[in-house]
């Protein structure tokens, strides 16, 4: 009689297949890993690798960038070397023509006015050139305005006074400029020829000494008529006899 049975426990057999078995896992989770950090490791190499070259396209973009600047600013500062030539050239162009033509055209302006002392020519241009100005695209000759602008005439914004027209009313304004017949003809006072050294009001170097030479006199005179007086002055500079009392 035999006795009671159990469950049976695992074959050699068994236990060597379980084995086997268990051994494969291992190894392939062992190779999982190895392939995991392969992988990791690449990917870190061609991450450096990426970022190297992005680096390396950033930093020759920036260089590019700093040339082109450089460049720019090399070629600006050849522009403003060339502006600064050309405006010297057309400096010295500017004074050529106000040293040479101005005083030419206003002399011929001057010697039209009816009745201008032919001496006294030289000094209505000194008087006149501070007030006009030379138009260097077309070359003309204008009376300029306050500003600098040509001066228009009066009650009207677009026409300039022509410079004969601007000429003939300075000079007569200034009876030392005109002869005897010509000042007296237009009014002024005695004495106030040019041969007399008058102004516009008929202040007169033979007056001041008339009057023993008072500095109230000279005062007044300049106020009223600055121009004139300082011609007169000149001329009796130049010639003191032409004064002398009689």
């Amino acid at each position: 009689m035999s006795g009671p049975t159990g469950p049976k426990g695992p074959t050699p057999e068994q236990l060597s297949d379980l084995q086997a078995k268990l051994d494969d896992a291992i190894k392939s989770r062992d190779a999982a890993k190895n392939q995991n950090r392969d992988l990791s490791s690449r990917l870190e190499s061609l991450e450096a690798e990426k970022k190297k070259r992005d680096d390396e396209l950033s930093r020759k973009a920036k260089e590019s960038e700093e040339e082109k600047l450089k460049a720019e600013g090399k070629y600006a500062e050849a522009l403003e070397l060339n502006r600064k030539e050309l405006q010297g050239k057309i400096d010295k162009l500017t004074l050529s023509v106000k040293k040479n033509v101005l005083p030419k055209v206003l002399s011929a302006s001057v010697a039209k006015v009816d009745g201008v002392f032919k001496d006294a020519v030289d000094d209505a241009v000194a008087l006149l050139a501070p007030q006009v100005d030379i138009d260097l695209e077309t070359f003309e000759i204008y009376p300029k305005g306050s500003d600098g602008k040509p001066l228009l005439k009066e009650g009207t914004v677009d026409k300039p006074v022509p410079l004969d027209e601007f000429v003939t009313g300075f000079v007569s304004k200034r009876p030392h400029l005109l002869t005897d017949k010509m000042v007296k003809g237009a009014g002024a006072k005695p004495g106030a020829g040019a041969d007399s050294g008058g102004g516009v009001s008929g202040f007169s170097i033979q007056e001041w000494i008339k009057k023993g030479k008072p500095s109230k006199y000279l005062e007044e005179w300049i106020e009223s008529d600055n121009d004139g007086y300082t011609a007169a002055v000149k001329d009796f500079q130049d010639n003191p006899g032409k004064f002398a009392q009689k």
